[in-house]
């Protein structure tokens, strides 16, 4: 079959890395934020690894094309993007290796065991309901606003699913790294790797990217900044979605 075959008259096809994604012209799209944090994480080809709030299931298909993961389950709440995810894994050949399961983050306990987990990954809804203009569709709001989740909730996922030593990465609006740190330590979450994201060099800090140890001792370390007006390394066909 033809790729464009799989279209409707609604939907765009590109990705990253070479890979074939499946979106919606005017519902919710990966953006930078996704590349960056795939970039960053620090996966290795024998993990399993969890994406909460994988939405077309980007980063679980870059872990897989690179190398970087033995398994990935990407986790979605909303149906719409669930299949989609599960078309993008199809299109790409990676069914074998990456599961999309239709699930509440907060509910991760009734479909996984504690601590069964290598990695765990969120690009989470970050702004606060009130904190600038609400996106005018529903998926968009609930992709990108704390409507359906918290910070609180997210880190309690992470704690639940990631073994003893090992890892959780997310991204946040530097802004709230006050925030981040005080509720991950409260839950055995260390920050251990840390790299912020400007606009431009002339330009504060808009977004960071942190990796949390579980059970780890204090110690951080700072990463060189990432600007976005360079797309991540190998990241080619991204045009700012």
């Amino acid at each position: 079959m033809e790729t464009q075959s799989v279209l409707t008259e609604d939907e765009t096809l590109d990705g990253p890395y070479g890979l074939k994604i499946v979106q919606k012209r005017a519902g919710y799209r990966y953006s930078h934020d996704a590349l960056a944090l795939a970039e960053f994480l620090g996966t290795g080809s024998k993990m399993e690894v969890i994406d909460l709030g994988t939405g077309h299931g980007v980063i679980p298909l870059i872990l897989v094309k690179r190398g970087l993961a033995a398994r990935v389950v990407g986790v979605e709440l909303q149906p719409e993007l669930v299949s989609l995810a599960r078309r993008n894994v199809a299109l790409n050949g990676f069914g074998n290796v990456v599961d999309i399961v239709e699930l509440d983050l907060r509910d991760v306990s009734r479909s996984f065991p504690c601590r069964s987990f290598d990695y765990v990954i969120t690009n989470p809804p970050y702004r606060e309901p009130r904190a600038g203009r609400i996106t005018p569709t529903e998926q968009k709001a609930i992709a990108r606003h704390e409507i359906s989740c918290s910070m609180e909730d997210v880190m309690d996922a992470m704690k639940y699913l990631v073994k003893p030593r090992r890892r959780a990465c997310r991204i946040y609006p530097s802004r709230r790294l006050p925030e981040l740190v005080d509720i991950a330590g409260k839950r055995g979450l260390e920050l251990k790797r840390l790299r912020f994201i400007h606009p431009r060099p002339d330009r504060g800090a808009e977004l960071f990217m942190a990796e949390l140890l579980k059970d780890g001792k204090p110690g951080v370390e700072v990463l060189p900044p990432l600007f976005t007006s360079e797309p991540p390394r190998g990241a080619g066909g991204f045009s700012g979605l």
